[in-house]
């Protein structure tokens, strides 16, 4: 089984964060977040999936848990 590769791009296009598993990437988000202002978009990028996840102000919980899943089923 091919492993993914999940990278956390801030608005600058600077590598923030690297991780195997996505809620990982979503935890370091959430840490970035809470001592940072955001300017936002930033974005999610996948080995796999080879689609980019774009997060804003509007982006929900569910919008994470959808991406999550959908990446997972390409595994």
């Amino acid at each position: 089984m091919w492993t993914d590769e999940f990278r956390l791009i801030d608005n600058e296009g600077n590598e923030r964060s690297k991780k195997q598993i996505f809620g990982h990437i979503w935890s370091a988000f959430n840490e970035i977040k809470s001592t940072e202002e955001i300017t936002y978009p930033w974005k999610v990028t996948s080995e796999i999936a080879k689609d980019d996840f774009i997060i804003d102000e509007n982006t929900t919980q569910q919008d994470w848990r959808d991406y999550a899943e959908w990446c997972a089923r390409l595994q």
